[in-house]
C-alpha cells in the first residue's frame, strides 16, 4: 500500500511495514500465541532481543527476495508479496517458536548470563 498508492520506494516502504508488524508481533506471540509469561525484566530483555534478531535477519530475506522478482525479474509486486510473506511468515513461526518456547528457555538463560558477564567486564575497565 505505501509503494503502490504513496508512491514510497518499495524496500523502504516494506521496512516500514516490517518495523509496525513486528512490534505487534512480539506482543501477540509472547502474550497470545506461545503464553510466555514475563519472568524478569533479564529474561524479557533476551526475549525481545533474540526475537528482533530473527526478524531483522527475516527482514534482509524478505528484502531480497522483494528486490529479485520485482526489481530484477519485473514480476507484479503484490504476487512476488504474496509468495515472499508465505516463505517469511513460514520461517518467523519457526523461528518464534523456538525463543517462546520452553526448551529454548536454556538459550535465553546463556545469552542473560552472557550479558551480565560483558556488563561486568565493561565495568571493571
Amino acid at each position: 500500500m505505501l509503494h503502490n498508492q504513496c508512491r514510497i520506494n518499495i524496500l523502504a516502504a516494506n521496512t516500514w511495514a516490517w518495523l509496525f508488524a513486528n512490534i505487534f508481533s512480539f506482543i501477540a506471540n509472547k502474550k497470545f500465541v506461545f503464553k510466555s509469561k514475563f519472568k524478569s525484566l533479564r529474561s524479557f530483555g533476551s526475549e525481545s532481543c533474540l526475537f528482533l534478531s530473527q526478524r531483522i535477519l527475516a527482514l534482509i530475506c524478505d528484502n531480497i527476495f522483494m528486490w529479485l522478482g520485482v526489481n530484477l525479474l519485473h514480476w507484479n509486486n503484490i504476487l512476488v508479496k504474496v509468495g515472499d510473506q508465505i516463505l517469511v511468515g513460514l520461517l518467523n513461526y519457526l523461528s518464534t517458536q523456538a525463543i517462546f518456547s520452553r526448551e529454548s528457555s536454556h538459550l535465553v538463560q546463556y545469552i542473560s548470563n552472557l550479558n551480565l558477564k560483558i556488563k561486568k567486564t565493561n565495568h571493571l575497565k
